[in-house]
């Protein structure tokens, strides 16, 4: 059996964090509620859906589902795929 480092998954997530700042890629995490609530984002995130952090956090508390009000048909896809996915065991993320 592998044993995990601890001292190397911080170094891990510095790496990702890098390459995906370098990418310029949106990257966030989202709790599995029936929100898909924000957990945390990086500034590329922010960027795509045109809010800075405090202002989405203000207007929507971190509730995607209340960012796609406006939008129900994104918001049913999106919500279609994570639940496909799961069924099929398949991971989102990292």
């Amino acid at each position: 059996m592998n044993a995990i480092n601890p001292q190397a998954v911080p170094r891990q997530n510095q790496d990702y964090t890098l390459l995906m700042n370098m990418l310029h890629v949106s990257v966030s995490k989202h709790l599995l509620d029936e929100h898909f609530t924000l957990i945390w984002a990086n500034d590329f995130y922010y960027d795509l859906i045109g809010y800075p952090q405090a202002e989405y956090e203000a207007l929507y508390h971190n509730r995607p589902d209340l960012y796609y009000a406006q939008n129900l048909e994104d918001w049913h896809a999106i919500q279609q795929i994570v639940i496909k996915a799961i069924s099929a065991g398949r991971h989102l993320c990292r």
